[in-house]
């Protein structure tokens, strides 16, 4: 890989030389066979190929097992304890939260409806939001639960424990720069929430999987919430084999009546991707997993009987790179960070990492944005590439000669400088690609580091003092204010790993963050990202592409929603379709 890189820099960066080398085009080949040559409409969408799937909830015959699985498995049945993201989101069809997003499409969530909660007011000054619990609503019927309806003394009990023990806590801890300033329970079926001031994005804490998710106050010495689950989701975790498999079995009581469809969901721990591929192309799989994007028109073509899906990207983002604020640090002037973003052939780090040009070649329509320091999924988002961004556009294109200037004005004495990743989560083809553009113009020593010790010390709470050149960081946001306010508003989430603030980006978060008329909280947003084109605080990810996915046929309604959040909820909409299965006894 490094050769070949050195190879392609000599050569300005070929395109398709450098697809080549991160195994975008390893397939170019069979690509063609795949899709029976040219076969889209006038469109440009490939007609025989991509499928939109349906709602078939009309259709839907209840029963069946689902298998799927997982590369890891399950941290903790515990989702207050979870340690990230991706570890909750394997709770999220156990428990339920005050509120949810609706039927979503294309990456963005539905609105806003009740779960827990049945009915919700804001007070005229917006400073109360006061819920209303949903009636015999009930726990897993299994002890100590034993069916009982949830109270606002298990939301009250779930908050104050979620806020001792969650990673997650920290966004709506009560603080004097957190939105929220106190939860109450005053009566079994009312729960009043007090605000530090008027918020747009209230209802959103109490939606988004990352937050309160409902357990009942028997967690408390009653069972053994680290190993199993007594929540009020549309199933319950049945059995747990470590390492082996999963049992999530439909909960008979979920309040959306007739729902689940499906018996049960089996979830099995393959670690490796080669094996996850081959089960799932054997059938015993039945959505897609394991496949690299170079696979996917392949495993089409191996079985046309697959569906081929679109994959939307979600409006949270969730990476950056961050730089070094070490005393002296030459990442210090702007003028490097500026230059490092110029350095990043966009275009083509998406076709290398994404696929993007393989798909399209073949008339599959592939929508592929660069991120401004929003993700692009957002409504608020302004288009670099569009020069969308006024003046700070420019550090946002591609021009090793402009950057090489910028550079030198910084006065950088060719000192190698450290990027790091992790060593799980974080794709090693970014780090390939990103290494050998960055070298265009400064001496890069690539190092990866422990995920869960050494990288989350020295990327995440060292406040940018733990290393003296680039850092792959994480850090997505349930929408656009969100995400500003937890890199760059007082009490942010992230902005330790900023180091010490920029003011002028740090007053305009707070404007953003307390603002309550949306078409001025829209316009704010996108002042910021002019702001923080030009300052260069951090470098966004580079942009969110559409991509696919594949899943065999008889699991109906999958994909049909493509909203972001809380994704196994959507597992109480799946059904199977025995007709066609050929397998089905």
């Amino acid at each position: 890989m490094q050769n070949y890189w050195e190879r392609i820099l000599k050569s300005r960066l070929n395109r398709r030389r450098v697809l080549a080398a991160s195994g975008a085009t390893a397939l170019a080949a069979t690509i063609a066979a795949a899709c029976g040559g040219d076969d889209s409409d006038s469109s440009g969408r490939s007609s025989s190929l991509l499928t939109v799937p349906q709602d078939t909830s009309d259709k839907a015959v209840p029963g069946g097992v689902f298998p799927t699985s997982d590369d890891v498995d399950l941290a903790t049945a515990d989702p207050h304890r979870a340690p990230g993201l991706i570890p909750l989101e394997k709770l999220l069809s156990a428990y339920d939260f005050l509120v949810k997003y609706g039927k979503g499409t294309e990456g963005r969530n539905g609105p806003i409806t009740g779960d827990a909660a049945e009915s919700w007011e804001f007070s005229p000054d917006g400073l109360t939001l006061t819920f209303k619990m949903r009636p015999n609503h009930r726990f897993d019927q299994r002890p100590p639960t034993s069916g009982r309806a949830m109270t606002a003394a298990d939301v009250k009990y779930s908050w104050e424990r979620f806020l001792g023990i969650s990673v997650f806590g920290g966004d709506v801890r009560p603080t004097a720069d957190s939105p929220i300033a106190s939860l109450n329970a005053p009566d079994d079926k009312t729960v009043v929430i007090k605000l530090n001031f008027p918020y747009l994005s209230s209802l959103d804490l109490f939606a988004h999987e990352r937050y309160l998710s409902i357990m009942p106050v028997e967690a408390e010495d009653k069972f053994d919430p680290r190993s199993e689950t007594r929540g009020a989701g549309p199933f319950y975790m049945d059995k747990w084999e470590p390492s082996v498999r999963i049992l999530w079995k439909k909960n008979p009581n979920w309040y959306e009546k007739g729902l689940p469809y499906l018996d049960a969901v089996e979830e099995y721990t393959i670690p490796t991707a080669a094996a996850t591929l081959a089960q799932f192309e054997a059938g015993a799989l039945w959505e897609g997993a394991g496949y690299r994007p170079e696979d996917i028109l392949r495993v089409k073509r191996d079985h046309p009987e697959m569906v081929l899906s679109q994959l939307f990207p979600t409006l949270g983002g969730g990476r950056a790179f961050t730089t070094s604020r070490q005393p002296g640090s030459i990442m210090l002037d702007v003028r490097m960070r500026q230059a490092l973003s110029m350095l990043i052939d966009r275009d083509l780090y998406l076709e290398a990492l994404e696929g993007t040009e393989m798909f399209t070649s073949q008339g599959l329509p592939v929508d592929a944005k660069w991120n401004s320091h929003i993700p692009s999924p957002n409504p608020e988002w302004l288009d670099p590439k569009k020069n969308e961004l006024g003046q700070g556009s420019k550090y946002f294109q591609y021009n090793v000669a402009e950057a090489k200037k910028l550079i030198a004005a910084a006065g950088y004495d060719g000192t190698p400088l450290n990027y790091h990743q992790g060593d799980q989560t974080h794709d090693p083809k970014v780090m390939d690609v990103l290494v050998e553009m960055w070298s265009q113009g400064i001496k890069v020593q690539p190092e990866v580091l422990a995920y869960n010790t050494t990288w989350r010390e020295v990327c995440q709470r060292s406040a940018g003092l733990g290393y003296n050149g680039i850092c792959y960081n994480t850090g997505s946001g349930l929408n656009a204010e969100q995400h500003i306010s937890r890199w760059y508003a007082p009490g942010g989430e992230y902005k330790v790993r900023l180091g010490e603030a920029d003011p002028a980006l740090q007053a305009l978060a707070q404007k953003i963050r307390t603002e309550i008329n949306r078409q001025r909280q829209v316009e704010l947003i996108k002042d910021f990202q002019r702001e923080a084109a030009m300052s260069m605080p951090l470098i966004m990810a580079v942009g969110a592409v559409t991509s696919f996915q594949l899943h065999w046929p008889w699991l109906e309604n999958f994909g049909v929603w493509t909203t972001g959040e809380r994704l196994p909820q959507w597992r109480a909409y799946y059904w199977y379709n025995k007709s066609k299965h050929p397998k089905a006894s």
